[in-house]
């Protein structure tokens, strides 16, 4: 063991020298490494080669499994291992190792939160301090970034997500650790907001530095996610190249779970885009076949996030044959958990099958409805491309008005975003008879010019860059909003205004959420832009 360069084999030797707490060291210090190789397999292959008391006691066991739940997207599985590892290192007087673990717990509770809703709890809080381990440090800032992206303040998701990668470049360890970059891949929600996008990349380019060719799961993931940002920019061609290389990396390692949601979900999404849709279903579902354990042995698998998908870009192509297929699998793959942690998705999924079903008012009005969670969080373009089908369905149903006013709430997302991809999974089709419908009187020019552009085929302009708001064609701003609003452009903090104001930060929050909507924008830092325009 001692001259075996080799984690697998130096782990089998020390168990058979009868040194468990050895093999546990060599385990719990190579397999995070291991993973981001993609060599997922082989760690599961030594846990179970571990006597089952060392299973037991070893805090640095239960984080470990605690990392494979978060890989196979298990958040109630990495919870219940983290807190085990919390307990053992609190009873060891380990204050690195408990804080460690609270961290990855507060992260796993709050991916288990609705949007909108995140949950967090204060036993698992960590102040950091002088004294906080750096990877505590990353794994924190990670934790605030999900809760930020949650309540849709991408401001805040910007800052927290920098200063995570600003602490990974400045401490030696973190910039070149192949497992930590794993660990803090953006999520897949973040693809459709703009001011995420250079974030994304600096990611990218990060995780396939790190990665060279010794790490391919990561490289994957970085060409993934540099493939997203090409595909939401519209570079369709390049987005290609870099997703087909990942999803290719992916099968090498053999499809583990959260790599497979980035390549192969977004080169389906990709392929779908450039008119491949039925090829792309096809090699999706190919790869889906060879992702173990896609419902888990509790049905806490990820199968459903993939159907989900599967079911988006079937409307995308306007093959709702093929949407009443995906539709089927979903349901059969849903955890009873996902009504707890995705609840906008479930009731989208319940707008599609009433629509499906043939049911277009019920599906209209669950739209509506469904749209409610989500307030101004465009993520993966959700909202557009529902709000843009529920303008269809009352076009169909004759409710013009209705209509008329889900088309422009679209548009002007668009035109603020600038990514035409999130009206594109309502579908082209649909897209071409809304600019052909009765509802263009009721668009205004920058509207109309902005539906031009996203019809295919079309000459249409570019899409106008966003124009200064003011006060006309807007929504009427408190009194209380104003006062709200002119201490956010001075650059004060919710618990600042709440202090100022005498009012709780509970209410200050619901009105910088009315601020955004009144004025059509998706941060604080975009309504502090625009709030010298409204004097």
């Amino acid at each position: 063991a001692d001259t075996e360069r080799d984690a697998t084999r130096r782990f089998d030797f020390l168990l058979h020298a009868a040194d468990p707490a050895a093999a546990t060291h060599t385990l719990t210090q190579e397999a995070p490494a291991l993973i981001a190789a993609g060599m997922i397999d082989a760690v599961q292959d030594m846990l179970r080669k571990l006597p089952a008391d060392w299973l037991a006691q070893s805090p640095e066991v239960a984080m470990l499994r605690g990392v494979m739940a978060w890989e196979a997207m298990d958040l109630q599985g990495m919870q219940d291992q983290m807190k085990h590892a919390a307990r053992v290192y609190a009873a060891r007087g380990d204050s690195a190792g408990h804080d460690l673990a609270r961290a990855y717990v507060a992260l796993a509770i709050n991916g288990m939160s609705p949007i909108g809703s995140p949950r967090t709890d204060p036993a698992y809080a960590v102040v950091v301090d002088a004294h906080t381990a750096p990877r505590t440090r990353v794994i924190v800032a990670l934790h605030q970034a999900w809760h930020a992206f949650d309540l849709a303040d991408f401001d805040a998701t910007h800052r927290h997500y920098t200063e995570l990668l600003d602490r990974m470049q400045d401490d030696p360890d973190s910039a070149h650790d192949p497992a930590l970059w794993y660990q803090v891949t953006p999520g897949m929600a973040y693809f459709g907001v703009r001011a995420l996008e250079p974030l994304l990349g600096r990611y990218a380019d990060g995780a396939v530095r790190v990665a060279g060719e010794d790490y391919p799961a990561l490289r994957a993931i970085g060409l993934s996610v540099r493939g997203g940002v090409a595909l939401w920019r519209g570079a369709l061609a390049e987005a290609r190249a870099q997703l087909d290389e990942a999803a290719s990396l992916a099968a090498w390692v053999g499809h583990p779970h959260t790599l497979s949601v980035y390549a192969h979900i977004a080169r389906l999404i990709c392929r779908t885009a450039q008119g491949e849709f039925e090829a792309a279903r096809t090699a999706f579902q190919d790869a889906m076949a060879q992702v173990s354990d896609m419902t888990g042995a509790d049905g806490r698998g990820p199968g459903w996030y993939f159907h989900w998908y599967e079911l988006r870009c079937c409307l995308m192509a306007e093959r709702h044959d093929r949407a009443r297929e995906a539709l089927e699998s979903l349901r059969r793959s849903t955890p009873a958990s996902v009504t707890q942690t995705h609840t906008g998705v479930l009731r989208i999924v319940a707008a599609y099958q009433a629509w499906l079903a043939g049911d277009l008012a019920g599906a209209q009005a669950q739209m509506r409805d469904a749209l409610l969670p989500y307030g101004h969080n465009d993520a993966v373009g959700t909202v557009t491309a529902l709000r843009l089908q529920r303008a269809g369905l009352c076009l169909q149903l004759g409710d013009l008005a209705t209509a008329a006013q889900a088309l422009r709430e679209a548009l002007d997302g668009v035109r603020l975003r600038g990514y035409a991809l999130s009206a594109r999974f309502a579908g082209d089709g649909l897209l071409r008879r809304l600019a052909a419908s009765p509802l263009l009187p009721s668009l205004d020019a920058t509207q109309r010019t902005t539906l031009a552009s996203l019809v295919p085929g079309t000459a249409a302009p570019a899409m106008p860059a966003p124009r200064p708001v003011t006060m006309e064609g807007i929504e009427p701003i408190s009194p209380r909003e104003r006062e709200v609003l002119a201490l956010l452009a001075a650059g004060d903090s919710n618990k600042l205004i709440a202090r100022r104001l005498d009012l709780s930060p509970h209410t200050v929050k619901r009105h910088v959420a009315n601020i955004l909507g009144k004025l059509g924008v998706e941060s604080r830092g975009q309504a502090a832009a625009r709030y010298p325009s409204l004097n």
